[in-house]
């Protein structure tokens, strides 16, 4: 049987859903479902444009953690997710991040 493939994406934005997108963010995909004693394993990465848009297309159903770093004293910020092949609509991920101490 072939396996339904999903499409994870969303917008970093500065702190809340009504913040500013933010630009330049290293986000990244790590598949938790397959993970080894070094951690997950990391199946693919982006930076966002002025827009803080990021989209990871074909991944099979799972547990995955997504990554956001930037450079300039910004918080890493991680996400847990699951992909299911079952839901018929795409969801966007709530992706946002602040400035640390």
């Amino acid at each position: 049987e072939k396996q339904k493939l999903r499409t994870l994406f969303g917008v970093v934005k500065f702190r809340s859903e009504d913040g500013d997108p933010e630009e330049n963010v290293f986000v990244e995909v790590f598949d938790r479902t397959k993970a080894s004693r070094g951690g997950p394993k990391r199946v693919a990465g982006c930076r966002t444009g002025n827009t803080g848009y990021f989209e990871f297309a074909d991944l099979p159903k799972g547990d995955y953690l997504i990554k956001l770093s930037k450079d300039g004293g910004f918080q890493i910020t991680e996400i847990q997710v699951s992909v299911s092949p079952k839901g018929k609509k795409n969801r966007a991920v709530g992706a946002f991040i602040e400035i640390g101490d």
